[in-house]
């Protein structure tokens, strides 16, 4: 979008704050859904004093300091802020869309990001991970072989691969049992989700186009996955950041999962499980 459609956009803020509280657990009491307006407390790090401040950045009234960058680039993408104003307000601009906009259009101006964002952007060039890890150890959690080519791309992203690969053991296992043929990618680099939240962009769509290069192929049609963050910038993002579509069919792994599973009795073992259903899922990509 324009700077003249983002101003547009932003004058519609009434500052009603609704973005910052919320009564959804019905406590009869009001509860913050705003992480970094909890953590910091200050309202210019709610979402109405992101976009004020957003207002004057884009109308040049403001020049960015390094406590703007600190307000911008502390927000999580979390989307909580534009689930309760989307449905109370006639505000129609994205707010994850906007702030990433944002942060993107100061990163090529040469502010930010953090430099702890700078830091694990460095890594992911170097390692193809934020978490400063070999690269020849992505798929170490692995146990037996895999086809070197399947109809299902398991993208295990790096969160599963280096921390905690209980997720990825646990994923491969039940694709097994259900006996689906999938392979996972050795050259599986970063999704990207990270660079993307802090406006590297440049790198985010180098990621994306090498991830999607060697993914595509003969026999490979489908690409499943257990992190949200992995596979948010699939769904939405990934064909934005490269201007057109994949040619593949993109799939979270419990999307995959309730496919696989519809008409299938289940079996449980009477422990009780419960399901996290992360912020970049269920706002952010289904």
């Amino acid at each position: 979008m324009k700077v003249e459609g983002l101003l547009r956009e932003l004058y519609h803020c009434l500052h009603c704050h609704l973005c910052n509280f919320a009564d959804w657990h019905a406590l009869d009491e009001w509860l913050p859904i705003c992480p970094t307006y909890a953590y910091f407390g200050f309202e210019s790090f709610s979402a109405a004093g992101k976009m004020e401040l957003a207002r004057a950045l884009l109308s040049g009234e403001l020049r960015p300091t390094p406590r703007t960058l600190q307000i911008f680039f502390s927000d999580l993408g979390c989307g909580a802020c534009h689930q309760q104003c989307k449905d109370l307000t006639g505000l129609r601009v994205e707010h994850v869309e906007l702030f990433e906009e944002l942060k993107a259009r100061l990163v090529e101006r040469g502010y930010g990001p953090l430099p702890e964002q700078k830091a694990y952007a460095e890594s992911i060039r170097r390692n193809h991970n934020p978490y400063r890890e070999r690269h020849e150890e992505r798929t170490a959690w692995l146990e037996g072989e895999l086809p070197e080519r399947a109809e299902i791309v398991y993208f295990v992203g790096c969160t599963s691969s280096y921390r905690q690969r209980e997720i990825a053991r646990s994923t491969a296992e039940v694709l097994r049992r259900s006996g689906v043929e999938f392979t996972v990618l050795e050259e599986e680099w970063c999704c990207g989700s990270p660079l993307l939240r802090t406006g590297q962009r440049r790198l985010a769509r180098e990621l994306a186009r090498h991830n999607l290069e060697v993914c595509t192929g003969p026999g490979r049609g489908r690409w499943s996955s257990p992190a949200p963050a992995a596979t948010e910038p699939s769904p939405g993002t990934t064909p934005r950041l490269l201007g057109r579509e994949l040619g593949l069919e993109l799939l979270h792994a419990s999307q995959y999962f309730l496919r696989i599973l519809s008409g299938r009795e289940l079996k449980g073992d009477g422990r009780r499980v419960t399901y996290h259903d992360p912020c970049h899922l269920g706002r952010g990509s289904l």
